[in-house]
């Protein structure tokens, strides 16, 4: 795989997407065919796997594997995730602050990355990915030094959000291991670096079912993303400002935002069209 890196960074791809498309490799290479993971995940996945097998498939010069990745059948297949899905919609503010409780329950219990990770998840909103996992130290520690969070999220964009709310957990963050150098490493330390950011999602994953239950929430329910959905419902809920909800998502768009305020506000609709017809 360093051949693989090389190349990647050969052809003026940022650090960040090498680490991505070797993962996404890593998984194909175990399948029995490389393309089924394309069929996994939401849009956005199947296109970043898409582009990092034809990475491979340059780099390895295999025609029969570009040829295919070209296909309409491949090409239906990622698009299939493209349509419109079900909304993504917030937990309610009991469910949002009987999690709240069971996290914060989990303060000083082993693995001591827990509470402040799944703390840190739902008060701020983060994508698990590229927000948390990705976290570096320096940034924690230039946070409590300025009460600023800044994160290179998608796209590489920075994002830059108040930190002093949340110190504590950032301070916990720096004395569970003096060694790390992003949340990753905190949380799957054992794991391959190529393979580290992938376990730790799945850490991070499996940890939040593990305590929905206790919060009287389905696990089935409840996933990473619908809780930057509740993050930026509560914050709209309380300002009703959406371009201050736009800012702590940090979203470029203004539709993009709104998007995820749709839930809230189709239930708002419904409540004021039985009003009318009652």
């Amino acid at each position: 795989m360093e051949d693989f890196r090389h190349y990647l960074s050969e052809q003026g791809i940022s650090k960040r997407s090498i680490t991505v498309y070797v993962g996404y490799v890593r998984q194909a290479l175990k399948r029995k065919s490389m393309t089924v993971i394309l069929g996994e995940g939401a849009c956005s996945t199947r296109k970043s796997s898409r582009a990092a097998l034809k990475q491979w498939a340059k780099f390895k010069n295999d025609i029969e594997l570009i040829e295919e990745l070209d296909s309409i059948k491949i090409i239906k297949m990622i698009k299939q995730s493209d349509k419109p899905s079900r909304i993504s919609r917030p937990l309610s503010a009991s469910e949002s602050s009987s999690l709240i409780n069971v996290i914060d329950s989990l303060e000083g219990v082993d693995p001591q990355w827990v509470w402040p990770c799944l703390s840190l998840l739902v008060k701020l909103g983060l994508r698990v990915r590229v927000d948390l996992i990705e976290m570096t130290k320096n940034r924690v520690v230039a946070a409590l030094e300025t009460n600023v969070l800044e994160i290179q999220t998608k796209g590489g964009k920075s994002r830059r959000l108040p930190a002093s709310f949340v110190a504590k957990e950032l301070q916990t963050l720096l004395v569970v291991d003096k060694s790390w150098k992003t949340i990753a490493d905190l949380v799957a330390p054992k794991t391959s670096l190529e393979d580290r950011p992938a376990a730790a999602y799945r850490k991070v994953y499996r940890a939040l079912r593990a305590i929905t239950e206790g919060a009287g929430i389905d696990p089935s329910t409840v996933y990473p993303h619908r809780l930057r959905h509740t993050a930026a419902d509560r914050l709209w809920q309380k300002t009703g400002d959406l371009l201050k909800v736009k800012e702590f998502l940090g979203h470029n768009q203004v539709t993009t935002t709104e998007r995820y305020l749709q839930g809230e506000r189709l239930d708002e609709i419904g409540k004021d069209l039985e009003d009318i017809y009652d």
